[in-house]
């Protein structure tokens, strides 16, 4: 039994797994994957590099409600 590991929690892969099992959808064009919520807020996922990505959530009129950079 391994009881310690340098293998990341959370992979990019992985993470991209449980977007996808969220119902987000990639777009090729913006780069990022994205929803849209049952109050029409829109949120967003996008990969900068490496392990770290940014979330972002917008209301109906574009403007941006949350947005935080985070590290898998």
């Amino acid at each position: 039994m391994t009881l310690f590991t340098t293998e990341p929690l959370m992979t990019n892969a992985r993470f991209e797994k449980a977007l996808v099992a969220s119902e987000y959808i990639y777009d090729a064009q913006a780069g990022s994957w994205f929803k849209v919520d049952a109050t029409n807020h829109v949120h967003t996922y996008m990969h900068l590099q490496d392990n770290d990505w940014n979330y972002e959530k917008y209301d109906s009129n574009d403007v941006v409600l949350e947005s935080k950079a985070f590290t898998l």
